[in-house]
């Protein structure tokens, strides 16, 4: 029996969906199945095939939604061919109800929201928070987190600026987070990006390069790390 054929089996076309339509609130039903890519495949297994996923659309004929094809996964993620139509979506959020992809955008919206910048042309200072929302969209928690400093090149772009402890302490906790990955799903990826030599020479990256081929070497040789 096919991949698609065992989904097919215990989910079929024109099933509620058990979500609802971010437009119009009408349930959604499963409208086909597709190798639709999630947020997740796409960053940790980008050269992979998509796993195959029922794919929910509007039922409701007068709804802009159907109209258009608009599709959903069970995550919530929207597919759309028209990234500029103002659709009218309830709280400008595209994530299904409820979803965690809308819990997602209610997040990153707030925090975009609460952003606040102070531009003094060679350096600007901007607020960043830390924002939770349920899966029905709305904010459940603000929390304030930093300042943080964007320098202006002379090129005229700005970078952010990172001291070196902040960048050392975030490279440890995504290794710690590539390896329980590793443990979890044999994902070699992130530990091999991790395994890298930076080009950045910088002492923060030095440090960590040299933490991680003293203390996980055989992990390297075990996924076929390189320096």
């Amino acid at each position: 029996m096919t991949e698609k054929n065992k989904i097919k089996s215990k989910i079929k076309v024109g099933d509620m969906a058990g979500i609802a339509c971010p437009i119009c609130l009408t349930e959604l039903v499963i409208r086909e199945f597709a190798h639709a890519s999630t947020l997740e495949e796409h960053v940790f297994a980008p050269n992979d095939l998509p796993s195959l996923k029922p794919m929910c659309g509007c039922s409701k004929k007068t709804c802009k939604a159907h109209m258009d094809d608009l599709l959903w996964l069970h995550s919530g993620d929207c597919f759309r061919n028209h990234r500029n139509v103002d659709y009218g979506f309830i709280r400008n959020n595209d994530g299904a109800i409820p979803s965690i992809q809308r819990s997602i955008n209610a997040t990153q919206m707030e925090e975009e929201r609460l952003q606040k910048k102070l531009n003094l042309y060679f350096v600007q200072f901007q607020t960043e928070w830390v924002c939770e929302a349920n899966e029905m969209g709305k904010v459940t928690s603000r929390k304030f987190k930093k300042i943080s400093i964007i320098l202006r090149e002379r090129n005229g772009h700005y970078v952010y600026y990172i001291p070196g402890i902040e960048s050392l302490l975030y490279d440890i906790r995504s290794f710690i987070q590539a390896l329980e990955r590793y443990k979890d799903d044999e994902n070699t990826y992130w530990l091999l990006e991790s395994f890298k030599k930076a080009i950045n020479r910088k002492w923060n990256y030095r440090l960590f390069h040299w933490w991680i081929w003293k203390y996980y070497s055989e992990l390297a040789e075990e996924i076929g790390a390189k320096r």
